[in-house]
Formats: structure tokens, C-alpha cells, sequence
């Protein structure tokens, strides 16, 4: 299938009329937006989704179950979506129209059942903004909305040579403040060999006893890593010096 763009007029209706749309983004559909192709723009035919490849996603329906067992689905469906689109440059991802046009149609059943929509209508009108639309703000489109994250994480962690996608992923997304924490900070989410030494840390500790994954000392992990990065030229570093390092810091926080 072909990627389309809102028109930005198209897009400002859409905001204007959430309200209104409540019941419809809880039970309905937006079909209009995909059968008039006069409110959107179609990207080159270079970028592409497959339909095929996405139905574990469409036909997601976990909107009763507690928040961190509908969580649980994301790193699956992360790599799903990675996958499915070709094409697809990350100067184009940083666009908003996109992803708020895919939230709107073929992902509406996934992103209202990852979701869920509150009764009281002030909560769902926040919540409707956060994960049906999209802004240009880093956060939104990288944490936010329901479709972006998911390409956006897959993005991070595929630029990790040494774990294939799906065990980086896993990594990356066991826990929600391990996420939080990476891409908050630039000196591990932009540096690839200290992202690299984290993920094979997170990994690592995933296979053996998880103790890396308590809140306090990742945190401290982390912290201890932006201590260091600050003393010294990372990006000088081999990749082995790096995990030693990273390996060594892991250590010492584990002991205190």
C-alpha cells in the first residue's frame, strides 16, 4: 500500500473536531479520510507499508487487559512495523502528517485498543491528541503517538550492528523507564557504540538474572555513563573499550 500525507488544512479540521469525534475514535471510523484522496498526498512510490506483514497489529485487541500486559506487545510490534515499511528516510518520519494519517485509518483499531479512551471527556481528549495525532516535537513523535513509536524505537535500536532487531528491541523495551532513560539522554541514543554497549549490557542481564533492570540501578547505571561520557571523547573509543567500560560501570552499581 502507498504512504499518504494529510493536508495540513485536513489535519487543523481534525484537531479542531476531536471532541465531537469522541464516540467515533472509541467505536467508529474514519473512513472518509482514506476514500477521498483530495484531503491527503501520496509519498513516491519508494516508501511503501505491506498490509500482509501488519496484521498481527491490525487485528490487535487487548483494549480490557491491564497497561503492562497491553505493553507487552510492543516490542513484537515495533520490529512488525520496522519491517513492513520500505523506504521510509527519517527525514519523512520526522513528519507528523504521516503518522497522524495512519493512526487515523489502517492503525485506528490498534491505537484505540492500545489506548483505551477515557469516559470523562476532558482525559479523552488528552489522550486522544497524545496518541492519535502527532506533532513535530521530538517526544510526540518518538514516545507519543500510538504508530510513530513504534518505527521510531525500531529506528533507534537498529542502527545496533551487534544484536539483531528483535533481541535489541527486546532489550530496549522490557521496561518503560529503561526506554525513558536512553532516549532522554544524547550521549547514549545519538552515540551508536555507547547505545551498542547498553543494549549488549541490557541483553546480557535479560538472559541472566534481570538485575539491571531495576529502576535504581539502571538510573544509576545511566547516570554513571553520562559522569563518564562527560570526561572523556566517546566517539574516540573502539567499540570494545566502550563494553568494558560499560561492563565495569555495571559492576559497580550492582555491588553498592
Amino acid at each position: 500500500m502507498e504512504m499518504r500525507l494529510f493536508h495540513q488544512r485536513e489535519l487543523a479540521q481534525l484537531i479542531h473536531d476531536i471532541e465531537q469525534n469522541i464516540e467515533t475514535y472509541r467505536n467508529g471510523d474514519f473512513n472518509f479520510i482514506s476514500e477521498d484522496e483530495t484531503l491527503s498526498f501520496a509519498l513516491p512510490d519508494s516508501v511503501s507499508i505491506d498490509l500482509d506483514m501488519l496484521q498481527p497489529i491490525l487485528d490487535y485487541k487487548a483494549k480490557d487487559q491491564s497497561p503492562a500486559n497491553r505493553a507487552a506487545s510492543d516490542a513484537k510490534f515495533s520490529s512488525i512495523l520496522y519491517k513492513s515499511i520500505t523506504g521510509l528516510e527519517p527525514s519523512i518520519a520526522r513528519d507528523p502528517r504521516l503518522w497522524n494519517y495512519l493512526s487515523h485509518t489502517i492503525f485506528l483499531n490498534y491505537v484505540r485498543n492500545r489506548y483505551p479512551i477515557p469516559q470523562e471527556t476532558e482525559k479523552a481528549i488528552k489522550e486522544i491528541k497524545a496518541h492519535f495525532f502527532c506533532t513535530d516535537e521530538k517526544r510526540s513523535i518518538e514516545r507519543n503517538n500510538g504508530v510513530s513509536r513504534l518505527w521510531w524505537m525500531a529506528y533507534v535500536v537498529s542502527r545496533v550492528d551487534e544484536l539483531g532487531l528483535d533481541d535489541a528491541l527486546k532489550a530496549f523495551l522490557t521496561k518503560t523507564d529503561v526506554r525513558a532513560n536512553i532516549f532522554e539522554r544524547p550521549t547514549t541514543s545519538q552515540n551508536v557504540n555507547v547505545l551498542t554497549g547498553i543494549l549488549k549490557a541490557l541483553h546480557q542481564s535479560l538472559s541472566e538474572d534481570s538485575i539491571l533492570f531495576e529502576r535504581h540501578i539502571f538510573r544509576e547505571f545511566m547516570r554513571e555513563i553520562n559522569l563518564w561520557g562527560g570526561m572523556i571523547l566517546i566517539g574516540d573509543l573502539d567499540q570494545e573499550d566502550i563494553d568494558s567500560k560499560l561492563l565495569k560501570i555495571k559492576d559497580k552499581v550492582i555491588k553498592n
